[in-house]
């Protein structure tokens, strides 16, 4: 598994643990998180990176994802989908990484749909991030 790969599914995991806990700062909940799983710094950074950029952009990316969702209002997506778009969409349209490949982006989150989420998910979440990536070209 790459580090990106793996920093995509512990973003994952903390943005979903603050679906549940919103009050709570991103690098507290990072930190608790990182007290019980072991992983290596450019993992831990990009991980934390993703976090924090996904909350500072969660409107705009929400508002990628409903002009993306035919026939779905944003609150009829599951969060752990929600949050897979955000990641991806964030990803592919305001992050400044350079080093990131688009089409491995994708599959690591459909990846990670398959993981977490229902099959239908997946098929979801593929349609919308590919319209998002036709629209970046």
């Amino acid at each position: 598994m790459t580090s990106k790969r793996r920093a995509r599914e512990v973003a994952l995991q903390i943005l979903f643990q603050k679906t549940f806990s919103p009050t709570s700062e991103a690098t507290d909940l990072f930190a608790s998180f990182a007290d019980n799983f072991d992983f290596d710094k450019k993992t831990r950074d990009y991980s934390l990176y993703l976090t924090e950029s996904v909350i500072e952009h969660s409107e705009a990316l929400d508002q990628v994802i409903s002009s993306h969702s035919d026939n779905w209002r944003l609150d009829r997506i599951a969060p752990i989908d929600r949050i897979l778009l955000q990641i991806a969409i964030f990803e592919l349209t305001l992050s400044t990484e350079t080093d990131t490949s688009p089409k491995l982006c994708m599959t690591d989150i459909i990846d990670l749909a398959k993981k977490y989420s229902s099959e239908e998910a997946k098929s979801f979440i593929n349609g919308i991030l590919d319209k998002v990536y036709q629209d970046e070209q």
